[in-house]
């Protein structure tokens, strides 16, 4: 991070997005906690890893769109034996 040569401190939105990470970080284990009282932990664990899918899926594919097929490498398949 880029400290302020006015202040001699960091930005005050640098402070706000460390505040924001620390609140999403600790209200995760917080959350994982209170979901083993009403799932399993096979169950929690699917479920978190479906949130991710679902939040992370539209990136993937607007990546892999990008991707220009002569990128793909070329292989030989040719006669064996």
């Amino acid at each position: 991070m880029i400290k302020s040569s006015a202040s001699g401190g960091y930005p005050l939105s640098s402070w706000i997005i460390l505040f924001i990470l620390a609140l999403t970080w600790g209200s995760s284990f917080i959350l994982m906690k209170r979901g083993l009282e009403v799932f399993t932990g096979f169950q929690l664990g699917a479920l978190r890893l479906s949130i991710a899918f679902l939040c992370l899926a539209p990136f993937g594919i607007s990546a892999l769109l990008k991707i220009k097929t002569s990128d793909f490498p070329r292989t030989y398949c040719g006669n064996i034996g």
